[in-house]
């Protein structure tokens, strides 16, 4: 039981979209996009599992949470970095953006598969 409320918790905290176009047959990649912010979510370690037994092969991180991507190690399952909007002008001076990649990505290379990094979150008006 305690497996089902993990499951359900999971299900109802993150959102599945379909990452890459869908072909005539069938798609061709799952993915999940990993929020943090809500109440009684499992562990990252207990996330493992739970997100292999949807088939998805893609998770978008709203930000580089390094529990998150520590837990991923060696799963194959491929990463998008969010970066937040707060970081939009920081990011734009070069040294920052180098900093931030050896911070945030490089310690994670190679065993988290980190494919992308998505830069703002939000649409601005």
């Amino acid at each position: 039981m305690e497996h089902h409320h993990h499951f359900t918790t999971l299900l109802l905290h993150i959102s599945a979209l379909l990452l890459l176009t869908i072909s005539p047959l069938f798609a061709t990649a799952f993915g999940i996009n990993y929020g943090q912010i809500a109440n009684n979510l499992p562990s990252p370690q207990q996330a493992v599992p739970l997100v292999k037994s949807t088939g998805a092969n893609k998770l978008k991180l709203y930000d580089a949470n390094p529990t998150v991507l520590k837990a991923f190690a060696y799963t194959g399952i491929a990463f998008t970095l969010g970066i937040g909007n707060e970081y939009l002008t920081k990011l734009q001076d070069p040294s920052a953006s180098e900093n931030w990649i050896q911070c945030n990505v490089k310690p994670y290379l190679p065993a988290t598969k980190i494919t992308s990094i998505a830069i703002g979150n939000k649409v601005l008006t």
